[in-house]
């Protein structure tokens, strides 16, 4: 396994890519850093309607995005996850107890 940047290797860059020299040879990359903006809720309603009979209201978000780092994680990243774009959903579910005598 080689390690670049040691060994007679160099990597110079500008923070959105880099280029390594081995040599003859060199390649380049962009900034691996990212950020990863997420933000999951749930909302879950019970409701006892009849004895062991209940409805329940389930709402989900998950809102989620991918991005290149443009420096360090801060406060604003975290209010900036609540603007992302994500999705929504509803379930119901519902069941009745048939008293068996």
């Amino acid at each position: 396994m080689k390690y670049y940047g040691k060994e007679g290797t160099t990597i110079f860059g500008d923070g959105k890519f880099y280029w390594v020299e081995d040599g003859n040879s060199n390649f380049g990359f962009s900034n691996p850093d990212f950020n990863i903006l997420s933000f999951r809720s749930n909302l879950i309603w019970r409701w006892e309607y009849h004895p062991e009979s209940t409805i329940y209201l389930v709402y989900q978000q998950n809102k989620y995005n991918f991005e290149n780092s443009t420096g360090k994680v801060d406060f604003d990243i975290f209010i900036d996850s609540y603007k992302v774009k994500g999705n929504n959903s509803i379930a119901l579910k519902m069941s009745y107890w048939l008293p068996v005598d």
